[in-house]
């Protein structure tokens, strides 16, 4: 029996579904094992950055942004936080990142930036109290 043009499209529409559904879900789960390797490293000393994101709703977002702030020479080490909307950034000491280039990165990077703040506290403690707030 032969199928028909219209069959034969409905047939790779659900196809390509599956194909889409199958990359999304191996890079969440790429994103992940390299969330958990790349948490624990030592904090430098110099400024802490705190933004608040909107658009972060999964893995491949925050390895996105994080990626995107970790190449700029100023910025020693980055923390996603999706549940909270935050990107914690500790800048190499000396270093500066003016809020017009922040906001700027995050835009580019197809979030909207909220809120930057400089807190007083660790970068690790910081990161450590945005993981108990949102368990």
């Amino acid at each position: 029996m032969a199928t028909t043009p219209k069959q034969a499209f409905v047939h790779f529409s659900k196809l390509m579904k599956k194909l889409f559904a199958l990359i999304i879900t191996s890079l969440c789960l790429i994103c992940q094992a390299d969330e958990k390797t790349n948490t624990d490293t030592p904090s430098q000393p110099g400024t802490v950055v705190q933004l608040t994101v909107d658009g972060l709703v999964c893995n491949f977002c925050a390895t996105n942004i994080s990626k995107t702030f970790s190449k700029l020479p100023e910025v020693s080490e980055v923390y996603v936080n999706l549940a909270a909307k935050a990107v914690l950034l500790q800048l190499k000491e000396g270093k500066k990142l003016p809020e017009d280039q922040t906001k700027q990165i995050v835009t580019e990077a197809g979030f909207n930036l909220r809120g930057i703040s400089y807190p007083k506290d660790s970068f690790n403690s910081i990161k450590e109290n945005l993981k108990k707030s949102t368990k």
